[in-house]
């Protein structure tokens, strides 16, 4: 189920590639955040800040990300 789980995600990329692949636990209007704050190279949290509660979460998530190296596409977690 990973492997097409990957698949999936790495065709999305390949559709759209300036685009980093976040959580898939960042859905709907919480996606839309983190592409926006992608695509507007937000740096602060306060660029999130009275958004949707969801949209907002999105956009906090592109911040995590950024700030520790990740692209939210995959596990992060060391085995």
């Amino acid at each position: 189920m990973r492997k097409l789980a990957l698949a999936v995600a790495f065709g999305l990329v390949m559709a759209s590639p300036a685009v980093a692949q976040q959580s898939d636990d960042c859905t709907g209007a919480c996606e839309e955040g983190y592409l926006w704050a992608q695509e507007q190279g937000i740096t602060s949290p306060d660029a999130c800040a009275g958004k949707p509660s969801e949209f907002a979460a999105g956009c906090l998530s592109y911040l995590d990300d950024a700030a520790n190296g990740t692209d939210g596409g995959e596990d992060d977690d060391t085995e």
